[in-house]
């Protein structure tokens, strides 16, 4: 979880991508 965090801060720097990880999280975890 700590790993994830990390890449979330990333595209946290990015408005644009974190919106593409924001959905991609969620489709990970309903899976």
């Amino acid at each position: 979880m700590k790993k994830h965090h990390d890449k979330v801060l990333v595209i946290v720097l990015k408005p644009g991508q974190k919106v593409i990880v924001k959905c991609e999280k969620h489709k990970k975890h309903r899976a």
